[in-house]
């Protein structure tokens, strides 16, 4: 069994991510959410392993810090559904990454969680 297939990876589709968060808030704050159908987006809330099983993502994207919930709070639900794929928390820069890396690898050690850092700073910001 190649690594893709261990984690849940299927080489003959488009990759799919699945986008936790509130896609409303977002777009009331002027944002834009990107219109691809590689991308799928549901809230916290209406997070279940079905839709899981549904969509079988490679990747979870979701923000550190939630409306409602937290990289930690989602990273056991994942690990409840039975998923065993990728987990990626945007944060911006914190002083001790590594202190949330062990923490949540520690509670759900199935789960491949990393962080990806993002300057969401004026300057830097693409829209």
């Amino acid at each position: 069994m190649s690594k893709q297939e261990k984690i849940g990876v299927n080489p003959s589709r488009e990759p799919l991510t699945l986008i936790v968060g509130d896609a409303a808030a977002w777009l009331s704050a002027g944002r834009s959410l990107p219109d691809d159908k590689g991308l799928h987006y549901t809230s916290y809330e209406d997070l279940s392993k079905d839709l899981l099983d549904d969509i079988n993502p490679d990747i979870v994207l979701a923000p550190l810090l939630g409306q409602g919930f937290d990289a930690m709070d989602l990273a056991i639900q994942l690990d409840i559904f039975g998923y065993k794929g990728r987990f990626r928390a945007l944060s911006p820069d914190l002083p001790n990454p590594k202190l949330i890396l062990k923490e949540v690898k520690s509670l759900c050690p199935k789960i491949d969680f990393d962080l990806f850092i993002v300057d969401d700073s004026a300057d830097r910001r693409m829209n």
